[in-house]
C-alpha cells in the first residue's frame, strides 16, 4: 500500500516536470533534444520585430514550445542554455 502511494506521487512529479515524449528516452536522446531546442532558442532570440516604441520577440513562443515538447524541467534547461549562448553571442545588446 505504501509503495503504490509513493509510486503514484513519483509518477505525478515525473508527469508534471517531464514530457511523455522525452521521459522514456535514454540520456543521449535527452541531451540531443535539449541541444536542438536550445539552438532554436538562440535563433528565436535573434529575431525581433520593432515598431516605433514597441518591440516583439519570438523568445516567448520558442520558450513555450520548449516547455510543451520537453516538459518543464528540460524546457527550462534548454531555454536557459539558449539565452546564455545568445547573450554570449551578442552581449552588447545591439541587433544581430
Amino acid at each position: 500500500m505504501q509503495e503504490t502511494k509513493e509510486k503514484e506521487q513519483r509518477s505525478l512529479w515525473q508527469r508534471l516536470f517531464f514530457s511523455g515524449a522525452v521521459r522514456k528516452k535514454n540520456k543521449s536522446h535527452k541531451i540531443a533534444y535539449i541541444a536542438v531546442v536550445a539552438a532554436l532558442c538562440v535563433v528565436g532570440n535573434m529575431f525581433e520585430i520593432k515598431f516605433v516604441d514597441v518591440q516583439f520577440s519570438l523568445t516567448l513562443a520558442v520558450s513555450a514550445l520548449a516547455g510543451i515538447i520537453l516538459g518543464g524541467a528540460f524546457g527550462f534547461v534548454a531555454c536557459f542554455l539558449g539565452d546564455l549562448v545568445g547573450f554570449l553571442y551578442n552581449s552588447s545588446g545591439y541587433m544581430y
